[in-house]
């Protein structure tokens, strides 16, 4: 598998690339400390100031420095581990360590010892994006040399790294360094680190310094410093860049030394095996991480990949540098030899989609050049950057063979370096980097465009048209070092950066306007956006009191993607909010992302857990909802609302229940019913989660249990003789109300599979209950039983004045309208009816749901009437709820339909009432049964009700009731089946005006 240690990640396609990680940045601040033996010294002095003793002289104060490679694990501890007096220095691992070096070295030359603490192998070791080796010495002469010209006569270099001067080419690598440095070389022959040790066993020369890591910091590090562990089988790989395609194959590149697994996968095996030094290696990886093809290039030298990209065909793009002479062609039995100059040489490689040489080509500018960033765009042209004799960049265009188009050069009296490159759909080229003093971006000849730093090192944005000539050149940042690592270019040409920053930097290019930047501490990440033109559109600013950097980043149709590094805790919130990483040990990756204005947007975690529902689904029984829900981002107070269902789909809201127990009542039978727990976490994003539903809520009263034996079967009849209408004479009886509030458990029996039918004699008349409240009578009926389903059969009565009620007096039909036809439905005024004569009642309608009416449908509680015109093409059924409701709190409830069908099917039109005709009273008299009592007219549907006045019997908004009510009594068969009761009229006796029937 890939190593842990210095990846670097890009993620690159034309002609709009995604970039992930580069090598992960550290740039800490020089640390400068007191020698503690002189202040010891001091404080003896100060306490022996009236002593005749002489004291004796301090001893003199050592000059050490100590450079750490940034690509080292737990750097804190080795920074923060250093002997008082050691001044301490961590390389870039995006810049030439040597480099980095002799800047912080120039002018000085009093300098005692130099630690070097880095990976390390047999001869060679990592200063950032460079490896020092015994092939490339010579060729770094120059900047070599000047490091020794900053060490005293008998000054030092202590190499930490493991095996750096073990075995033959690691003592070769030894004595050349000392003699091109003129300085005593102290190295390791075995394991530096844990496990392993300090002890350096391997010198040149008389070594004076002493470790430069106190014992406490030696026993904290955990970790060895040797090259990161590649692939497998004691090799040693770093990956530097990579690149996605539309596929999503994944392609790598970057160097290896030693005998490298590159198939991750476990019980397979693919080794390749460096020729000597560091070799270039490039992986492809498909979608599910299984390998396609590995291939490598190298020779003896230090040969390393750095920037990769691949185009919509699968051509894969590389760049980087070698030295001596390497074999490009990774086929074997056929060479594309290339050769250096005597230094380190950019290389630029085409590999077709199955990893074959399409060609390969070489840059030799100067002893010591790279390759860093590589593009193409949709045409096949490639684009690199990079640095030229560790002082110049250039960007150079070759075309889909390979052939060069035209090479910018960009040069100066300071220090400059190419980072990253990007290319839109014209073919303009945006290159970002860091650069020192006065330097000239337009590379056109005769004409100028200086840029001065500000001081240290400054990020650059320099914009080239597709045939190479300056567009615009723009320079970012403060007195410290400011460093531009990743570029990217969206589809109207505002151009996207990001890298890191010291102190406070202006990222106003303009004139006259400043937008300052400041850092948390050490070196925070930028991210910013110029326009077209090079205009400042925003800029931000992210991190914490360590070192924190981008390395790259990407640009969608709404975000910006930006990736980098940091350690310990780091704000990724530029705006007055706060979105704090914690990092652990060492230093850490991260993906931040802002919307196109700048602004952070908040990446939600899902919260984990469940919610659930305990009780029983039946009516009268109370559930009670509770959670395990866990939140990263912060759980808030959470609240409950409490839903139900028709058929577990379409779910509303359950008015007032919103306690994590909720009681369930007859609005709930037949219906499912959950819990939602909602939330706001701490990124103040609202969370919720829902409970499983329960079963369909159950009703107790019409349970399918036994409460007798039932009855022997009778001979089975099919209905029930209706009584006669009684004569209007005779003594008066006392007027009975049916009691929906005090019905009696009734008899009920289960029946078995079969169906069966079962009878008591139908009375010949209706029974009265006996004088007295509360009095109970059983009217006996015939009823025929379904199979499977269970039934009951109860009537309760009361005798008049036995109490107060409010009752169902008359069912209200259901209504039929043709589509399209404006409603107008009235609950008739018999429809419920009060033993009480002064009593108010008020009315009230929804969907049988509970819900509200729909939009199209008005009712009005003083008429009691339904009005509205459907919504066209509307054809379907609307079922209503009335409840009556006296001022006592007495409810009695209706539900019926208003159906919407279709005209000339048996509808009529609002305002009349289907077969009603001459008879009696409400029409009572000989009526076809379909069409309800009465002789109506056949069309009419059954039941049908139109419009009618007020009701009668019951007041309505303060309106006196009209006299006693009549009352129809009505025995019932209920039956209870898939959670749902329903209700069949067995036997009807009609009582009136007051009288016993």
């Amino acid at each position: 598998m890939l190593g842990s240690g210095r990846i670097k990640e890009e993620r690159k396609m034309a002609p709009s690339r995604l970039r992930t990680a580069r090598p992960l940045i550290m740039a800490l601040e020089p640390r400068l400390m007191f020698d503690g033996a002189a202040v010891d010294t001091a404080i003896h002095a100060l306490s022996v100031a009236d002593s005749p003793q002489t004291a004796a002289p301090a001893p003199p104060v050592r000059n050490e420095i100590a450079f750490i490679d940034g690509g080292l694990k737990d750097l804190n501890i080795l920074a923060q581990g250093m002997r008082d007096g050691v001044e301490v220095h961590v390389l870039d691992v995006d810049r030439d360590g040597l480099e980095q070096m002799t800047e912080v070295l120039q002018g000085r030359s009093n300098v005692d010892a130099i630690h070097v603490i880095s990976h390390g192998a047999e001869g060679q070791v990592q200063l950032g994006t460079t490896v020092l080796s015994l092939s490339n010495l010579d060729p770094r002469g120059a900047d070599l040399r000047q490091i020794g010209q900053a060490l005293t006569a008998d000054g030092d270099i202590l190499l930490y790294g493991c095996d750096v001067g073990q075995g033959t080419i690691g003592g070769a690598f030894v004595g050349r360094l000392g003699l091109i440095t003129g300085a005593d070389i102290a190295s390791s022959v075995d394991a530096t680190g844990t496990p392993g040790n300090w002890t350096l066993e391997h010198g040149t020369g008389a070594i004076e310094a002493t470790a430069a890591l106190s014992d406490a910091a030696q026993a904290a590090y955990v970790h060895t410093l040797a090259f990161p562990a590649g692939w497998g089988n004691g090799g040693a790989a770093t990956g530097n860049s990579m690149a996605v395609d539309g596929s999503g194959n994944v392609y790598t590149t970057g160097y290896f030394s030693g005998t490298v697994d590159f198939d991750p996968a476990g019980g397979t095996t693919y080794n390749l095996t460096s020729t000597g030094g560091n070799d270039i290696f490039v992986q492809k990886l498909d979608a599910t991480g299984a390998l396609v093809w590995a291939v490598t290039m190298g020779a003896a030298g230090a040969d390393v990949g750095r920037g990769i990209a691949v185009d919509g065909s699968g051509n894969v793009y590389t760049t980087g540098h070698f030295s001596g002479t390497v074999d490009f062609d990774p086929a074997t039995g056929t060479t594309n030899n290339l050769t250096s100059a005597g230094g380190i040489e950019t290389f630029v490689q085409k590999l077709d989609a199955n990893g074959a040489l399409v060609w390969a080509a070489r840059i030799g500018l100067a002893t010591s050049d790279t390759g860093t960033d590589i593009a193409v765009d949709g045409s096949g042209n490639v684009y690199w950057t990079g640095g030229y004799n560790n002082s110049d960049y250039v960007v150079q265009k070759r075309n889909a063979n390979g052939a060069v188009v035209w090479s910018k050069l960009t040069s100066g009296g300071g220090t400059e370096l190419g980072n990253g490159i990007a290319v839109d759909g014209s073919g303009n080229v945006y290159t970002t980097g860091y650069f020192s003093g006065t330097i000239d971006f337009d590379p056109g000849a005769g004409t100028t465009y200086n840029l001065t730093s500000a001081g240290g090192t400054d990020t650059f944005v320099q914009k080239l048209d597709a045939n190479g000539a300056l567009v615009w050149a723009r320079a970012m940042g403060g007195v410290g070092a400011d460093v531009g690592k990743g570029i990217a270019v969206d589809g109207s040409g505002n151009v996207y950066t990001t890298g890191s920053f010291t102190g406070t930097g202006d990222f106003d290019p303009g004139a006259g306007t400043t937008y300052n930047l400041t850092s948390a501490g050490g070196t925070d990440t930028f991210v910013q956006k110029l326009d077209a033109t090079g205009a400042l559109v925003w800029a931000r600013a992210m991190g914490g009191a360590a070192a924190d950097t981008g390395t790259g980043l990407a640009v969608g149709s709404s975000y910006v993607y930006t990736t980098g590094s940091f350690t310990g805790t780091a704000d990724f919130d530029p705006g007055a909010g706060t979105r704090n990483l914690i990092g652990g040990a060492g230093t850490n990756a991260f993906v931040s992302r802002l919307d196109l204005s700048g602004n952070f947007v908040v990446v939600n975690n899902s919260p984990t857990g469940a919610v659930s529902v305990s009780g029983t689904a039946t009516q009268g029984q109370t559930l009670t909802g509770s959670n395990t829900l866990a939140d990263a981002d912060g759980l808030g107070a959470v609240s409950y609302q409490w839903q139900s269902s028709p058929d577990g789909n379409t779910w509303s809201a359950i008015n007032g229940a919103t306690a994590s127990t909720f009681t369930l009542t007859q609005a709930q039978v037949g219906r499912q019913v959950r819990v939602v727990a909602s939330y706001t976490d701490g990124q103040n994003t609202a969370e919720s989660v829902a409970s499983g539903a329960t079963a369909a809520v159950a009703n107790p009263d019409v349970a399918p249990i036994i409460t007798s034996p039932p009855p022997p079967p009778p001979p089975p009849v099919v209905e029930a003789p209706k009584p006669a209408p009684p004569k209007d004479s005779g003594p008066v009886a006392p007027l009975v109300t049916v009691v929906r509030d005090n019905t009696p458990a009734p008899t009920t029996f289960q029946a078995p599979a079969a169906p069966v039918v079962t009878q008591t004699q139908a009375p010949a008349a209706p029974t009265l209950a006996p004088t007295g409240a509360q009095t109970v009578q059983t009217i006996p009926a015939t009823l025929t039983a379904p199979s499977a389903q269970a039934f009951q059969v109860a009537v309760a009565v009361r005798a008049a004045g036995g109490g107060d009620a409010l009752v169902v007096n008359a069912p209200v039909r259901d209504s039929v309208i043709a589509e399209g036809t404006r409603i107008a439905v009235t609950v008739p005024s018999e429809a419920f009816a009060h033993t009480k004569a002064d009593a108010t009642v008020t009315l009230t309608a929804t969907r049988d749901t509970g819900a509200a009416l729909p939009a199209w449908m008005a009712f009005n509680p003083q008429t009691g009437t339904f009005e509205g015109t459907p919504p066209p093409g509307f054809k379907g059924e609307v079922v209503v709820r009335v409840i009556a409701r006296d001022q006592d709190g007495r409810e009695a409830v209706q539900t019926f339909k208003i159906v919407v069908g279709t005209a000339g099917q048996g509808n009529i039109a609002p305002g009349q009432r289907g077969g009603e005709g001459q008879g009696q009273g409400q029409g009572e008299g000989q009526g076809q049964p379909q069409g309800g009592e009465g002789q109506g007219q056949p069309q009419g549907a059954p039941g049908q009700t139109g419009d009618s006045g007020p009701m009668d019997g019951v007041k309505q908004a303060n309106a006196k009731p009209v006299g006693r009510p009549s009352l129809t009594e009505q025995l019932h068969a209920f039956s209870f089946k898939g959670g749902v009761a329903r209700q069949i009229a067995l036997f009807e006796a009609v009582k009136r005006g007051g009288k016993a029937a």
